[in-house]
This record gives C-alpha cells, sequence and structure tokens, in this order.
C-alpha cells in the first residue's frame, strides 16, 4: 500500500543523506530521537510512491534538493562517501584506551547481548524443584526493585548494537564434504585472546566482543561498543562486520570457513561433524542424531537440555512440513521432517538488534510497534529452506526453535487426554507454575502475547490473544504501584517456570541482585524482548532501558546484515519521528507470524492508517 510505503520510504531517508555525504552530526538530535526534517522525509516518501505508480524512467529523485534537504542548516556537507575496510574501518567511536577497556567491555557485553548467568555448577530439574516457586516469587521482588530505582531513568543519546552469530565449517575439498567444526570454544578462546593483545598494541581498541553460543560450532561476535545517534555510525554497521568477520577467520584453520547462515543443512545426517561424534554418548540430549558433544560445555547449556526434557516428559517434538514434488513418497510427505533435539533449534543463527530508549516509555512504545513488524522482517530476511538434509515447506527457523525450547507438560500443551506425567510424579508437578496444569496456548520461544504501552484503549480493543499470567506475581506487582499494562507483562512472562538454578544462587539480596528476575526474563525468548536497566557499578551509567529486535534470519553477507540492521534502526527512528500508530490485534499478529513461515503466502494484515491521532 502506499502507506506501508511512506514507511519504509521514509526509513530510508537517512540512507540517502549518507550516500550523498551529508554531515553526520546535522542529523545527530533528529537520529538519536526521531526529529527528522518532515520535508525532507515527505519528499522522499513523495518521490518513491511517484516511481511506484509511474514507470516513466524520468520520474527519478530530485537528488540536490534531497541532499540540501538533509543538510544542516548553517553546516557543510563532506563528498566522503568511501567505505573503509580492515583494520582502518575501526571507527574512533570503537576505539578505546587502555585504561577504560575493561569498563567498555563490561559495557558491550552488556548492552548487545542477554543477560548471560554466572557459569556455575547448575541443579538437576527434580533437585531445583523445591526452589521453583521462591525463585519466581524473589524474581518478582527484584524486577520491583528495579523498576523503584530505575523507572526515572533516562539516556540523552540513541545507543544501539548487533548481534551476528557464525558457525564453523571444515570443507574438505578433496572428498568435496563440508562437516560442522566442533571447534568453538577453541576459537573463542582464541578470540578473545587476540582482541584484548589487539587492543593494547594496534592503536584501534577491541572492536568486537566474542562470546559462546549454544552449540559448540558457534561463536556470537558483537560490536566491542554500541553504535552511537550519528548518520555516520549507520555507515560503519557493514565495516565492522567485514572486521568481526576477517577477525574470525584470521583464527580458523586453512580448511575451515565461517558461515553465516541460519542452519547448517546437515546438522543430524550421518557423520555430520567434524570430529566424529559417538551417537551413543547423549546421556543429555537422550537423541538419536544430536550427541551430548555438539553442545559447548557450559553447564548452563546442558542444564537447559536436560531439564526442559525433565519438565516436558519426553524428548523435544519438531516437525517441519516436507518440501513436496512429483518423486516425494506419500509416507515422507506425510511423516515430514522429524527432529528431536534442543541443538535443530538453539543451533541456528540468527540477527538480532538491540536498542537503548530515551526512557521506559519511550522503550515500551517501541517494544510494542517493533513487535508488530517482527513478522515482516522475518519474512524478509528468510534463508532456511533445508533442515536435516530435506528440503522443508516452510523457510524461516522460527517454529524449529519454538519446538526446541517447549518444555510445556502435556496438559500445558492442551493434551487433554493426559493423565499422568511421564517423568515427575503427582506431588512433584504440585511445585510447577500452575501445577504443570495450566493450558500454555505459546512455547517459551514465540511472539508476544501482550502489548506493553501503557495505553488503555490499546490494550482493550488489541490484546485479543490469551496470555496466561501468575496471579500471585500479577499482585505483588499490582501492589508495588507497577501499572497494569507492565504488571501483566511481568507476570506472563512468570507463568513459567526457571529452568536452571545455580547452586549457591537461591538466597540472594534482592535489592542488589536480579538473577533470578534475568532466570525468567532471559529464558522467554519472544520476538522482541523488553530489557530493564541492569544493576551493579560496573555497569555504567550509559545503560537504559532497552529493547531487542529478535526475529531476524542472519544473511549470507555481511551487507546484507548490515543492510537489515541498519533499516531496523531507521525503521524504529521514523515511528518515533512521527508518533506513528502500527497497532493490530495480537491474533493478526499471530497469523502474520504463521505467514512469514510459509514460503508462498505474500500477504500480511496491517493497518490502513497509522498517521491518525486515535490510538484504536
Amino acid at each position: 500500500s502506499a502507506g506501508m510505503a511512506i514507511l519504509f520510504a521514509a526509513a530510508a531517508v537517512v540512507v540517502a543523506a549518507t550516500a550523498h555525504g551529508a554531515e553526520p552530526s546535522g542529523l545527530q538530535q533528529g537520529l538519536s530521537y526521531g526529529r527528522l526534517d518532515k520535508s525532507a522525509v515527505q519528499l522522499y516518501a513523495a518521490c518513491v510512491v511517484a516511481r511506484c505508480r509511474s514507470t516513466d524512467a524520468s520520474n527519478k529523485w530530485e537528488s540536490s534538493r534531497l541532499k540540501a534537504s538533509l543538510r544542516p542548516r548553517g553546516g557543510a556537507t563532506s563528498d566522503s562517501s568511501a567505505a573503509p575496510s580492515d583494520e582502518a574501518a575501526v571507527p574512533k567511536e570503537l576505539a578505546v584506551t587502555k585504561a577504560g577497556s575493561k569498563a567498555d567491555a563490561t559495557i558491550a557485553r552488556e548492552w548487545a547481548t542477554e543477560g548471560k548467568l554466572a557459569e556455575r555448577k547448575t541443579m538437576d530439574f527434580v533437585d531445583s524443584l523445591p526452589h521453583l516457586r521462591y525463585v519466581r516469587t524473589h524474581g518478582i521482588k527484584q524486577f520491583v526493585s528495579i523498576y523503584k530505582n530505575m523507572r526515572n531513568a533516562t539516556s540523552n543519546e540513541l545507543l544501539w548494537g548487533d548481534e551476528i552469530e557464525y558457525m564453523l565449517v571444515q570443507l574438505d575439498r578433496e572428498k568435496r564434504t563440508a562437516k560442522l567444526s566442533l571447534r568453538g570454544h577453541e576459537v573463542l578462546d582464541d578470540l578473545q585472546a587476540k582482541e584484548l593483545r589487539l587492543g593494547r598494541s594496534d592503536g584501534f581498541g577491541e572492536a568486537a566482543s566474542w562470546h559462546p553460543e549454544y552449540g559448540v560450532w558457534m561463536l556470537e561476535g558483537t560490536p566491542r561498543v554500541p553504535y552511537g545517534g550519528y548518520t555516520a555510525d549507520l555507515r560503519r554497521v557493514e565495516a565492522n562486520m567485514r572486521l568481526r568477520r576477517k577477525r574470525l577467520l584470521g583464527a580458523l584453520k586453512t580448511d575451515e570457513v565461517a558461515l553465516t547462515i541460519p542452519a547448517f543443512p546437515l546438522l543430524g545426517v550421518g557423520c555430520f561433524s567434524e570430529p566424529a561424534l559417538d551417537p551413543a554418548a547423549n546421556e543429555c540430549t537422550n537423541s538419536d542424531s544430536i550427541p551430548d558433544g555438539c553442545i559447548l560445555p557450559n553447564p548452563r547449556f546442558f542444564a537447559l537440555t536436560k531439564n526442559i526434557r525433565t519438565r516436558r516428559g519426553s524428548n523435544v517434538d519438531i516437525r517441519v512440513p516436507l518440501r513436496q514434488d512429483m518423486y516425494t513418497p506419500a509416507e515422507d510427505l506425510e511423516r515430514g521432517i522429524r527432529m528431536d533435539a534442543m541443538a535443530y533449534g538453539m543451533g541456528c543463527c540468527c540477527l538480532q538488534v538491540t536498542f537503548q530508549a530515551r526512557d521506559i516509555d519511550e522503550s515500551r512504545h517501541l517494544y510494542d510497534h517493533l513487535a508488530v513488524l517482527s513478522p515482516i522482517l522475518l519474512a524478509l530476511t528468510a534463508a532456511t529452506p533445508i533442515l536435516r538434509g530435506q528440503l522443508a515447506d516452510t523457510d524461516v527457523r522460527w517454529a524449529t526453535i519454538s519446538a526446541s525450547v517447549d518444555d510445556r507438560t502435556p496438559l500445558e500443551r492442551g493434551e487433554t487426554d493426559a493423565r499422568e506425567h511421564p517423568t515427575l510424579s503427582a506431588e512433584q508437578l504440585k511445585a510447577l507454575a500452575g501445577a504443570g496444569a495450566t493450558p500454555l496456548p505459546k512455547s517459551r520461544y514465540d511472539s508476544i502475547s501482550r502489548y506493553l504501552a501503557n495505553c488503555g484503549a490499546c490494550h482493550k480493543k488489541f490484546n485479543d490473544v490469551a496470555a496466561p499470567m501468575d496471579d500471585f506475581g500479577y499482585k505483588e506487582l499490582k501492589k508495588a504501584g507497577i501499572d497494569d499494562s507492565l504488571a501483566r507483562h511481568i507476570a506472563h512472562l512468570f507463568v513459567r517456570d526457571p529452568l536452571v538454578i545455580h547452586e549457591g544462587r537461591v538466597e540472594l539480596d534482592d535489592e542488589n541482585e536480579t538473577d533470578h528476575f534475568e532466570n525468567l526474563q532471559s529464558t522467554n525468548w519472544q520476538t522482541v524482548r523488553w530489557k530493564p536497566p541492569p544493576k551493579g557499578k560496573a555497569c555504567g551509567p550509559r545503560i537504559g532501558w532497552r529493547v531487542e529486535f529478535r526475529s531476524m534470519e542472519v544473511q549470507f553477507t555481511d551487507f546484507e546484515n548490515a543492510a537489515f540492521t541498519v533499516f531496523v534502526v531507521l525503521v524504529s527512528r521514523v515511528i518515533l519521528a512521527f508518533d506513528l500508530n502500527l497497532y493490530i490485534p495480537l491474533s493478526k499478529v499471530d497469523e502474520n507470524m504463521c505467514a512469514s513461515i510459509c514460503p508462498r503466502v505474500a500477504h500480511f494484515f496491517w493497518r490502513r492508517h497509522f498517521c491518525c491521532d486515535d490510538p484504536t
């Protein structure tokens, strides 16, 4: 529609400005909080709409007018647009002095990645049963403490960052085979040491930060420090991604490559890894095709794998429809693609972007509107046509990951004929949230179920999907003076059980610790995540209320990843600049998610008007 074209056109206006060499400082305030020159956006949008309606080759942008309208008043423009490369590509904002490296490393890690809980010995799920209620209760108290201390926190600058997950693949050119290289932990140690050394010797600082991921063949790379609110930061994204890839490739063997694709096509097929693993060594995964050696040797990842199975009562059951052609046997088509291990989902790679908002209200506003856009961006980045060696009749990873971490009991999944839990006794079930019997419509990894902004009119009309919540938590939140919308959001997260409890970390100081809140927060993997500021002096004053956009699939090239990253940043600025209203019923957002999974569905639900004053 013309309206949607204007939205996307407006998001591209700053890209056009930087491509034409506009002075970065000229749009500093506009980019930070959306106050762009509306005449420039209207000119750009009008040109795009006109081009959509006409095939006349002469109907082109007026580049000089666009450039002039974006030029800061009284300021000059620069014609320099050449992108730097390799080490020269490291922007000065990413450079850091030796004295500040430790603090900035902490900031970067907290900023661009979800909270990683301490690597301590974990409890088996059965052993953790007596502590589940305590963790849920005190997780609520910890959030109340965060809210009371940080609700008035504001930030005067836009900070944002991206996360890219890589997979290591070994190529045997003689045998013409490709296998997963299970050296992620070795490469991670090497990269972290090199980043520290380069930061002290090459004058550029530590330009990248590296983190472990679930699969032992995986790594996550982020900018060392977040990007800022200058338009020049948009142009630095691809350069930083190229630098990350170069440094990663430099740590690999000559027969290894680092790929940015969502899923390895042959995962679970024959001998898919190097070194080869014994399929019988599967005490944790209990899978016929994924041995324990595929999981990064981290206590949290092993606990997640085992505890999801225990709480669920069986292996995870991942079913993806098989692509049909004239040679597909009927029995294969009916069976589809079956997978039985968490690694099939959490072994997928993705692209995520995190924003820091001005304040809590803006973060909640962004959360809602980015959630509406998440199915469309999932479809635009679709890049998962093959799973377990077979061509799927879907082309995204989302449903696979959703099923791979589905810890719901049979009753929670709606299997009304279930009489006994396969692994837990009736007495043990009483310790679970809702006694393991409350119907939960969605997996822990799914689209959002509630809008978050404090807009009563919006919520009555658009929150039209079931969103069970923890009644005790809701009452405690309301008693603490938290508004109804936010209280329901948090209480909805706490309808789940904590999956990982660390020994010696049960009874904590709720005023100074956040482990129990993060335990539930970090294991609700939704399309968008709302992130309160972390506590602790080491985090620094720069971290505020954030929103993490999580639906996009990672792309094959740095150019594509940078393009989608920058696009999401610009769309967020346009939403704020024009105070757009993208609300649609959440049932339609869920239908859009289903549409994004299907490769031959091209229609999405969308508002007809999103510039009106009426929020409904």
